[in-house]
């Protein structure tokens, strides 16, 4: 470059803009930078006669800072200037001067920055940007709406925000209320859109039989007679449907012991796979989209590791490689599915083996399991991953290991069978003990749990699967029992299920060869058809010990 601007056969421009201010550029480098410029140049515009270029419509200080970067291959970007430095780029079709633009725009998206770079990305065809910006207003809506930031888009930006169905919200009331705060940013201006943009607010999604109907007069831009919410309420009782919000989800397995048949032995497997339900056989090893070894060094047999999910990652905790060789790992780690990458998040408090975790609201929840010395724990600690910080909770009423842990509502929820049922509440930091409202076969354990459409999914012993809500605040009663996973092609199933999560409206559990525990089946049930019996299952291609890890979860996908 520095050869082009010495070089005594090359013409200096002058461009003029602004208040008649002035700049002197090579236009050898004019050229070479721009598309723009050189296009003006080279095809026999006026300009290419003259060596003074007049630039209307633009900002003094982006074209000073566009001219500088051309001449010196430097560009100074800010939060507050990004967004004009990039539109300037894009007028005057400086590539290299997008890329930067692009690479700093992704670098700083965060909840403030989002809705400005989603607008400006989309307006200016910023592919890769838009992507980023786009799956992070999906996954972080409720917070992203609260921003500043967020008040300041564009009428259609909101209406295509509105249409979107896989916003990561707890109800249909959070989008309301992100619409409701834009009109009431500038009312006098907004107004006009109110019945355009109340279009696309699913009330049927808002109202269910949990919602005290005068909450309602709360939402002062909805127009529904309280009659009209009835005829819904008694339109939608007893169906279980597909809600307008949905976010896609991929399903992952976690962890595994395999059987070599050359060998006749055992060994652990310690990878993340990823199942396509898609295709006729999902074979897991084919599906590999990361290994463990880097988190979970020498680990044998089960480890004591837990999983659970945060937004987009897995994490792993504690647990003990080698058991009862004192080989404790205190480390917590990270998989980004977005990113394909580990990374450390922090160290337990102290060790702990077979234990239970989940996250709400970006903090990570340890909960029991066994200490050192195979002392069983009831305590339960908290990481705050915005703030870097652990705090004790009240601890649990049962100690050792919690099978049955799930999260609704923002409330967790730790079961071990009909009389062991427990509700903490993060905001009281308290546990309550429920009580069943209605019959359940006595004898059972709870082995696993997992959340959908406001209601506890358990998988109990005796291969059944229980669905549980509230009849009260102290109370859960059974509202249906799958028994799918005892039949498979009308014959009845041995061995011993395990692990159980919904994704995509289809409950998925594991399920050993009644035998030799070595052959696997995934059984699936699509909640939406409604059906109690007759399951569906697909032979998923690994050999495993029941007794040993693993894990399913569900990430969500954009």
């Amino acid at each position: 470059m520095e050869d082009d601007a010495d070089n005594p056969e090359d013409e200096n421009v002058t461009i003029t803009f602004g208040e008649e201010e002035k700049i002197t550029c090579s236009k050898c480098l004019l050229m070479k930078k721009s598309d723009y410029f050189n296009a003006m140049f080279s095809s026999g515009m006026k300009e290419s006669h003259y060596n003074v270029v007049e630039i209307k419509d633009m900002e003094a200080d982006v074209m000073r800072e566009l001219i500088r970067y051309i001449s010196s291959e430097v560009l100074h970007l800010t939060n507050e200037s990004v967004y004009c430095i990039t539109a300037g780029a894009c007028r005057f079709q400086i590539s290299s001067a997008i890329e930067l633009c692009c690479e700093f725009l992704s670098d700083n998206l965060c909840h403030n920055t989002c809705s400005s770079t989603l607008e400006c990305s989309t307006l200016y065809h910023l592919k890769g940007v838009l992507k980023l910006a786009k799956r992070h207003m999906q996954h972080y809506f409720t917070k992203v709406c609260q921003t500043e930031d967020f008040l300041s888009i564009q009428v259609a930006t909101l209406k295509s925000l509105l249409l979107e169905k896989a916003l990561n919200v707890e109800s249909e009331i959070d989008v309301y209320y992100a619409f409701e705060r834009w009109i009431d940013a500038d009312v006098e201006n907004r107004q006009q859109y109110i019945k355009e943009l109340s279009k696309y607010i699913h009330i049927e999604d808002i109202i269910n039989p949990s919602i005290e109907l005068n909450m309602l007069s709360e939402f002062k831009y909805l127009h529904i007679s309280k009659n009209g919410i009835l005829q819904r309420l008694e339109n939608n009782k007893d169906q279980i449907r597909r809600k307008y919000r949905q976010v896609p989800e991929d399903l992952f397995c976690v962890g595994l012991q395999r059987f070599d048949e050359a060998s006749q032995s055992f060994w652990f497997d310690p990878v993340i796979y990823k199942i396509d339900m898609t295709k006729e056989c999902s074979i897991l090893k084919d599906n590999v989209v990361a290994t463990m070894e880097e988190v979970l060094p020498n680990v044998e047999g089960h480890g004591g590791y837990s999983v659970c999910v945060n937004g987009q990652e897995i994490i792993v905790s504690g647990g003990e490689p080698k058991l009862g060789k004192n080989t404790w790992n205190l480390g917590i780690y990270c998989y980004n599915t977005f990113t394909n990458k580990w990374r450390k998040l922090t160290d337990l408090q102290s060790p702990r083996r077979h234990h239970a975790s989940c996250a709400i609201n970006n903090c990570l929840y340890v909960i029991g399991g066994y200490g050192r010395f195979r002392v069983k724990l009831n305590s339960m600690e908290k990481y705050d991953c915005d703030e870097d910080k652990w705090c004790s909770l009240a601890p649990s009423q049962t100690h050792g290991y919690h099978k049955a842990l799930t999260v609704l509502h923002n409330k967790i929820y730790a079961l071990f069978c009909s009389s062991a049922m427990f509700c903490y509440s993060p905001v009281q930091d308290s546990w309550t003990k429920l009580l069943m409202a209605s019959d359940i076969q006595s004898g059972l354990a709870f082995l696993g749990a997992c959340t959908y459409n406001d209601a506890i999914y358990v998988r109990a012993s005796r291969d059944l699967v229980h669905v549980l809500q509230h009849s009260d605040d102290k109370s859960l009663e059974v509202t249906n029992t799958y028994t799918h996973f005892t039949k498979k092609n009308n014959e009845e199933i041995g061995g011993y299920v395990f692990g159980i999560t919904i994704c995509n409206d289809i409950m998925y559990c594991f399920k050993t060869d009644d035998e030799t525990g070595f052959t696997t089946d995934l059984l699936y049930v699509n909640l939406l058809d409604g059906a109690k019996e007759n399951g569906n299952s697909k032979v998923v291609d690994v050999q495993i010990l029941m007794q040993h890890q693993l894990d399913l979860v569900t990430v969500p996908v954009y």
